[in-house]
């Protein structure tokens, strides 16, 4: 009878294992969005609100009761890019019209003359210091500087290539790090915000075929001001697995050996610092079979090494996320399994990185 009794035992504590294991106690699901977005972009505010704009759509979360509200905002944004102002509000730089979002007052108010009427397509901006903007984009090898108080632009000195929506970093010093940006560009350079001038600081080395080639992966910055590189195509477009390291101090790139990550384009999978200093990786697809990428990952910047923490609640490609006040991750939209053979409307479905 004891021995029974152990066996049942035994049964009852593989199942909760079992179990354990297929729900993942780091994510927790939250309310629908009001409405789906995909490739949408997520602001957090100075009061805790989350912002959400993309696909035509404007809606804000509240954390305090869990819920979406649609607001209105002047125009229907699908390709921007938004920066939170020192001020607190929200600037929305677009081809179709620009406009700030006042936090306090919850509406938009357009920016006259409209800021980006001129060629700025597939472009990228970051915040200075100064509270001023740099603006990257299809304008030959220069770059612009937006002045938000002022309302007017000035050219920068001349880049060191053209780029086409690179990745921009701001180091500590509020210089800006810019990565790639081009079919295969390689080069680094790093944007001096107090003399205005640009300067060459280094490339990567991924290498095909004996040339050096990397295009849309993505960048993260660590807290060792040290770059985690990811993701991307080479040449043929197929997708690069190898991770690299880029060194501020020695300007030089090196490939972690045994690491791993085949998420893809930047576009597809996103990547956040946490504030214990570790990566985490959701979404991506693997293009062999269509599938979304359903587990999480997270880099480690200790030991240099990325583990899977289990599947999120939904996998998903062109997703967004932001880091909260508290330390957990708010995870937004994108597009399911099913979008490689049909195209599904966005996900509604919002979830929590628990930290």
């Amino acid at each position: 009878m004891k021995k029974i009794l152990n066996l049942i035992i035994c049964f009852i504590v593989t199942i909760t294992l079992v179990s354990g294991c297929n729900s993942n106690k780091h994510f927790k699901l939250l309310n629908d969005m009001k409405y789906g977005q995909v490739y949408h972009k997520l602001t957090l505010l100075p009061d805790g609100r989350v912002l959400s704009i993309g696909n035509g759509i404007t809606q804000i979360y509240d954390f305090n009761c869990d819920s979406w509200n649609s607001i209105e905002s002047n125009y229907k944004h699908f390709n921007q890019n938004q920066i939170l102002l020192n001020n607190g509000n929200v600037i929305v730089l677009d081809v179709e019209g620009s406009e700030f979002f006042d936090s306090k007052t919850s509406k938009f108010y357009k920016i006259k003359p409209n800021i980006t009427n001129m060629p700025m397509n597939n472009f990228s901006s970051i915040l200075l210091e100064n509270g001023n903007i740099l603006i990257i984009g299809l304008d030959g090898e220069k770059a612009r500087i937006y002045d938000p108080e002022k309302n007017n632009f000035k050219l920068t000195d001349k880049m060191t290539c053209k780029r086409l929506e690179p990745e921009m970093l701001k180091l500590k010093n509020g210089n800006i790090l810019i990565l790639g940006g081009d079919k295969n560009n390689i080069s680094i350079e790093i944007y001096d915000y107090k003399n205005n001038k640009f300067y060459n600081a280094g490339y990567l080395q991924i290498k095909r075929r004996g040339r050096y080639t990397r295009t849309g992966y993505k960048a993260t910055l660590l807290n060792n001001e040290k770059i985690l590189i990811t993701g991307g195509y080479d040449d043929k477009n197929n997708v690069v697995k190898t991770v690299e390291i880029y060194d501020l101090a020695t300007k030089k790139s090196t490939i972690l050996k045994n690491e791993f990550c085949q998420r893809g384009d930047k576009y597809y999978y996103k990547a956040i610092l946490l504030q214990n200093g570790n990566v985490l990786f959701i979404g991506g697809f693997i293009e062999q079979n269509g599938k979304n990428i359903e587990n999480a990952e997270l880099f480690n910047l200790t030991n240099n090494h990325f583990i899977t923490i289990g599947k999120s609640k939904y996998s998903r490609i062109g997703s967004d996320m932001v880091l909260l006040k508290s330390g957990n991750v708010l995870i937004t939209g994108g597009l399911g399994h099913s979008w490689f053979n049909e195209t599904p409307p966005p996900l509604k479905k919002v979830e929590l990185y628990k930290y």
